[in-house]
């Protein structure tokens, strides 16, 4: 029971299908549905060599379920760079597409074209195979640029003499050439990027468009980066002893708990923590995020929380410094991944589990700059908004007045990390000690970046966090308007800023005497500078007076 397809090639010769191989293309499916004759033909618009190809795929799908080694489809004799086989193999893709084959079909062929035409290949090699110029000035910078940048919106940058001449005279369309990319791992998609500007669309597409094929298969587990092997022997290594320690930790021989401890320590300090030394040149855009799972478990892993309870005859303290010292190793790692990776491969159980490393207590090693815990914040603050949405309760939990989170809030990341969430109106804030962290934010009004906070307390004070200021905010307000009276250059444009923002904290912050008297104090300082008397005057009466006219 078969049924015919006619090719471009004309003639009365046609490709013969059985209805099973059909049933596996959606095109022939919805085709034989509306088909009244048993007898009718399909026509094709690809060479008979094409349909031919793709049908014995087909074929052996119906038959086996599996596909043949790669290469098959290649025509016998024909040297694999050759225009031909590029054409066939690029052939068969479209006429799969067209044809709506299945996925694993799909697979096959786009893997076969990106394994044949572009893995492992050099840029050089690249533009002399597509029949590419150098671009005028080059795209150096191309290979730098975030990893998941999107296509340009400018249609005009797609164009390019040099695509056309490659895909007219090998592949056909432009949709071809995407279906067989969708295929490619991230380091090839981000060479292809330095090819030409047409070249880095068709890459930018794939990889920036989180709808993409590519994309889509980021968001279904499989492997699209370039792992190196000795990376992820080392965190399969890392969890095996983990998990050994872990079962030490529980065994019930109490007698022979500190023994098992030790041994599954000496192993991880002379077997696993020497190959440290050698993880530092990881790519972090294609490399890095292949371990980027492992270090989430490492992280996260239950004998962490252990030791905390373990006595110390049974985790002895240079034992313990040997597990912090890997739990490190993967806070580090997850700190210089590319951000817009991390934020497509965390999900949202990844980053609550993150977020309340946070507030454990902090275990300094020597010799790291950072600790555990702030190597974490990094890795979080450097995710899109959306994605820190679901901890939102774990970070809020750090402005509960505590000695841990004190000492959480203390670290830069950690603070700026919670004070993004709590501007972000998605962010449910019922979870937030406003009094605490209004007390926080004053102790360091003059520290840092000194607007970031004052906006912080008045989104604070507008969604009734704060329902009384800190006392020592009017020390604090007053040093940051004393710290303006030494820079008079530039400094109108900096306080009026700073005074509007003061000014929405209300008439009780303004009026305290000591933040008048600050601003009498800085007000002739700053007339001396390029800042003008009615500028200044119009800046205080604007600000702050009119707000309280009756009491001023």
């Amino acid at each position: 029971d078969e049924i015919g397809l006619t090719t471009k090639d004309g003639g009365a010769h046609l490709v013969r299908l059985s209805r099973n191989g059909a049933s596996l293309c959606g095109t022939l499916v919805h085709w034989l549905e509306d088909c009244d004759s048993r007898d009718g033909t399909f026509p094709v618009p690809f060479s008979r060599r094409m349909v031919e190809c793709l049908a014995a795929a087909l074929e052996q799908l119906v038959h086996t379920e599996q596909l043949a080694p790669l290469g098959d489809f290649s025509s016998p004799g024909c040297e694999l760079g050759s225009l031909r086989h590029r054409a066939l193999i690029f052939g068969v893709m479209a006429t799969a597409n067209y044809l709506d084959a299945p996925q694993l079909l799909q697979r096959h062929i786009g893997s076969l074209a990106v394994r044949l035409f572009f893995k492992g290949r050099s840029v050089t090699n690249l533009r002399r195979q597509l029949d590419v110029s150098p671009p005028i000035g080059g795209s150096s910078q191309d290979h730098r640029e975030p990893i998941f940048t999107p296509p340009s919106k400018d249609s005009a940058a797609v164009g390019g003499d040099d695509v056309a001449r490659w895909a007219a005279a090998a592949i056909g369309d432009d949709d071809t050439i995407l279906s067989c990319l969708a295929w490619a791992d991230a380091l090839t998609l981000r060479t292809l990027k330095l090819i030409s500007p047409a070249w880095r669309e068709r890459a930018r597409e794939l990889l920036g468009n989180p709808a993409s094929a590519w994309r889509q298969r980021l968001g279904a587990g499989e492997d699209v980066w370039v792992a190196s092997g000795e990376w992820v022997q080392v965190a399969s290594s890392i969890l095996a002893a983990l998990a050994t320690i872990s079962a030490a930790l529980q065994s019930a021989a109490v007698d022979e708990r500190p023994t098992q401890v030790a041994i599954a320590c000496e192993h991880l300090y002379e077997n696993v923590l020497p190959a440290f030394k050698s993880l530092g040149q990881a790519d972090r855009q294609v490399t890095l995020p292949a371990v980027v799972r492992p270090c989430v478990q490492i992280l996260c892993h239950p004998v962490f929380a252990a030791l905390v309870a373990a006595d110390d005859e049974v985790v002895r303290a240079h034992h313990r410094t040997h597990l912090q010292l890997l739990r490190h190793w993967a806070s580090e790692q997850l700190a210089v991944v590319d951000p817009s990776v991390l934020s497509a491969l965390l999900c949202g159980v990844d980053v609550r589990a993150l977020a309340t490393i946070l507030a454990e207590p902090t275990y300094y090693l020597l010799g790291m700059t950072r600790t555990t815990q702030q190597e974490v914040a990094v890795a979080l603050g450097g995710l899109e908004p959306a994605a820190l949405i679901p901890a939102a309760a774990e970070l809020f939990a750090l402005t509960r007045a505590s000695g841990l989170a004190l000492n959480a809030l203390h670290c830069d990341a950690a603070f700026d990390l919670v004070a993004r969430l709590i501007r972000d109106e998605r962010a449910e804030r019922a979870g937030v000690d406003g009094a605490f962290l209004g007390q926080l934010l004053a102790e360091r009004l003059d520290d840092g970046d000194i607007e970031q906070k004052l906006k912080l307390l008045c989104v604070l004070q507008r969604a009734s966090l704060l329902t009384a200021l800190p006392l020592t905010c009017a020390s604090g307000i007053c040093a940051v308007i004393r710290t303006l009276r030494h820079n008079a250059t530039g400094v109108y444009c900096d306080l009026t800023k700073i005074v509007a923002l003061l000014g929405e904290l209300g008439p009780r912050v303004l009026l305290q005497p000591a933040v008048l008297e600050a601003m009498m104090d800085v007000g002739p300082r700053i007339m001396r500078g390029p800042t003008s008397v009615a500028a200044w005057g119009s800046l205080v009466s604007r600000h702050l007076f009119a707000l309280v006219p009756s009491e001023a």
